[in-house]
């Protein structure tokens, strides 16, 4: 197994075993992204894992994630999971997700998941939560629980690494740290860290 391929399936791991222990949430992480004006932004967002273990997320194409994106693809990504006293760190840029990828990403989101990114006008104003709330009844009825399409709307990001630490507790905080790092050549080495 190469460096790269070492630290998606550690990734991987992580995150099986953080629902199968059904930590609340576990495929959460936070996504750091920076607008024109190098004003960074935090947000929370859903990871999906591609069947090679690409790490994928959806927006709106208008939402403030995609135009930051647009001009400016580093980010920054943090899982945490404190029941396993473990986080990951990832640097990495992204990059719109080709359609088999992200068709194959989509049909692994929840139905509810689905539904909801069809009725959401995703960073928009609104002035009224029950607008929401009666678009995703009606969307229901029309897709009666037939298979729900990807949105013209919204689209897969994938995250391309560049660097992945992972991070965990241990005994008076002698923490383990090792980082997967893409070289300029495109190698990858690992590499472990003082706590």
């Amino acid at each position: 197994m190469d460096i790269l391929a070492e630290a998606l399936h550690r990734l991987s791991h992580l995150l099986t075993e953080a629902q199968r222990r059904h930590i609340p949430d576990a495929n959460a992480a936070a996504l750091a992204t920076v607008d024109a004006f190098s004003r960074p932004s935090v947000r929370t967002i859903y990871i999906l894992l591609g069947d090679a273990g690409e790490l994928v997320f959806f927006t709106h194409r208008e939402s403030g994630k995609a135009h930051q994106l647009s001009t400016n693809p580093n980010v920054g990504l943090m899982f945490y999971w404190p029941a396993l006293a473990t986080q990951v760190v990832i640097d990495a840029e992204a990059t719109v997700a080709h359609d088999k990828l992200a068709q194959s990403c989509w049909r692994k989101r929840p139905h509810d998941s689905q539904l909801a990114a069809w009725v959401s006008r995703q960073s928009s104003p609104t002035g009224d939560r029950r607008l929401s709330a009666s678009r995703l009844t009606r969307q229901r009825q029309a897709f009666d629980f037939q298979p729900v399409p990807l949105p013209r709307n919204w689209q897969a990001f994938e995250l391309l690494p560049r660097r992945m630490e992972f991070w965990e507790g241990g005994w008076q905080r002698l923490q383990t740290r090792v980082a997967y790092v893409r070289q300029n050549g495109g190698t990858w080495t690992r590499e472990r860290y003082e706590p």
